[in-house]
């Protein structure tokens, strides 16, 4: 609606009266002044935002402007052109909105720790990576390091790594961390200290807790002129004592042209105490 804008001048009136006689009488009509536009006025609620309804003004409903902040109503009843389904509109923090794809259903969010590591929920509410819990895209290998179920676990089948030894050693480190079973692959030339630890930086006893066991095999190869024997055990550099399997006892000789497969079992009683069970068995 434009304005109307009208610049209205009354001009001083000058009345001179020569009196007849003495009695003099004046009577001041009154001036009565009507100003008519033909301009409409603004329909609805206060606040409503108008539109061109035909010709005429009209309020929009529940849209309502107060001088500050403009409402729009219920979201139902917000239209904007424009985007993408599921995009949301993001503003630049100046005041300029676009439409934005946002994070998808397959989810782009933004991962914590490192490269390959399994995301939790830090408990910030932002991602965090696990140490020791890893997934290799390429090959589809999962690598969890450390595990605890509470109760009981059903699998179908369950691998073990091995890891294959071509040297004879006086002393071998089994890393637990890093395999199961060592299978040695040439022929022994010595008898072999078994010195079993986390890895080459932690100890065994930081890698278990109280009342765990943890099972483990050495399989020694002999060749047909010598018969070497697993000869003591070491837990992170400390020899221990091994209860073994009886009647047979504690070996005094290998299996000539042969392999001898040690197994031990290892419960944490206390810290850094142990009890060992091993048995050996006699492969041709």
């Amino acid at each position: 609606m434009s304005e109307i804008n009208a610049n209205i001048v009354i001009e001083p009136i000058n009345l001179a009266v020569t009196p007849n006689t003495t009695n003099i009488g004046v009577t001041v009509d009154p001036i009565g002044l009507n100003l008519y536009t033909t301009a409409a006025l603004a329909q609805g609620g206060v606040g409503e935002l108008q539109y061109n309804n035909n010709g005429q003004l009209a309020g929009v409903p529940i849209t309502t402007f107060d001088g500050n902040n403009l409402t729009l109503g219920t979201s139902a009843n917000v239209k904007l052109t424009g985007g993408t389904n599921g995009y949301f509109l993001q503003t630049d923090g100046t005041g300029n909105l676009t439409w934005n794809a946002g994070v998808s259903a397959a989810g782009n969010g933004i991962p914590g720790g490192a490269n390959s590591q399994i995301q939790f929920n830090d408990g910030t509410g932002n991602f965090g990576g696990v140490v020791g819990f890893t997934h290799d895209v390429v090959t589809g290998n999962t690598e969890i390091a450390n595990i605890n179920v509470v109760g009981a676990l059903t699998i179908q089948q369950a691998k073990e790594k091995v890891t294959t030894s071509g040297t004879s050693v006086a002393t071998l480190n089994f890393n637990v961390l890093d395999q199961a079973i060592i299978l040695q692959t040439i022929d022994a030339t010595q008898n072999t200290i078994l010195n079993i630890r986390g890895n080459a930086s932690t100890t065994l006893n930081s890698t278990m807790d109280i009342d765990q066991s943890m099972t483990i095999t050495w399989i020694n190869q002999n060749g047909p002129l010598n018969a070497y024997i697993l000869s003591s055990v070491q837990i992170d550099g400390v020899t221990r004592t091994i209860k073994w399997v009886q009647p047979e006892g504690a070996p005094i000789a290998g299996t000539y042209n042969g392999n001898d497969m040690y197994n031990l079992n290892i419960i944490k009683t206390a810290s850094d105490t142990y009890t060992i069970f091993a048995n050996r068995i006699s492969y041709l």
